[in-house]
């Protein structure tokens, strides 16, 4: 999906928006994108339709047997049913996509209180998305995958609903300064938290 950033007179812009990759081009390229003109099982329960239908994303990790049953059940004949299942590398690379949407967000929250708190931000010296990943894989404690105060576990995955479970925080170790990268530590939740009660 791309968010249509800027149209000019001879070229529209667009944003990728998981990896912020900015594309400007000419008006006659949009004939390489369309609407994707589909429906949502749950817009559709409870209709029969007669005409063949695909069903999308069966065996990824946030649909389960109640979604796939309703999506088979409005066809009123089985042969018209086709399933289309994604590969291991693009469940894969949704995946990462997710975990690094999430990230991207926690950090665009940090730099939403650091403006609020008047902290002075400095683009090229801020954390993002690379740097957590980076600190994960070369933090003291066993690879990077364990707090360095309590020695607990970081956890980041993605459970059973798509929802992204994770307990790892950005800890500003000068709380009058920003998230900057040499003012920042990993830190568990529950150790953030018993910090700034002190």
């Amino acid at each position: 999906m791309y968010i249509i950033t800027a149209l000019n007179a001879e070229t529209f812009t667009i944003l990728e928006p998981c990896e912020e990759t900015i594309i400007c081009l000419p008006y006659s390229m949009l004939s390489y994108f369309g609407l994707p003109y589909c429906f949502t099982v749950h817009s559709i329960q409870g209709l029969t339709i007669n005409e063949p239908i695909t069903i999308f994303d069966a065996n990824t990790n946030y649909l389960d047997r109640r979604f796939i049953w309703t999506a088979i059940t409005r066809a009123s004949d089985l042969n018209n049913v086709n399933i289309f299942l994604q590969s291991d590398y693009e469940i894969s690379r949704s995946r990462n996509s997710h975990m690094n949407l999430y990230f991207k967000q926690k950090v665009d929250q940090y730099k939403q209180q650091d403006k609020k708190a008047h902290r002075d931000i400095v683009e090229d010296e801020y954390i993002n998305m690379d740097w957590i990943y980076e600190q994960l894989n070369t933090h003291p404690f066993c690879g990077g995958h364990h707090d360095i105060v309590c020695g607990e576990p970081f956890e980041y995955y993605i459970d059973e609903k798509n929802t992204v479970v994770s307990n790892v925080t950005c800890d500003r170790l000068n709380n009058n300064l920003c998230h900057s990268k040499l003012n920042c530590q990993l830190m568990c939740v529950d150790c953030n938290k018993a910090k700034s009660c002190y």
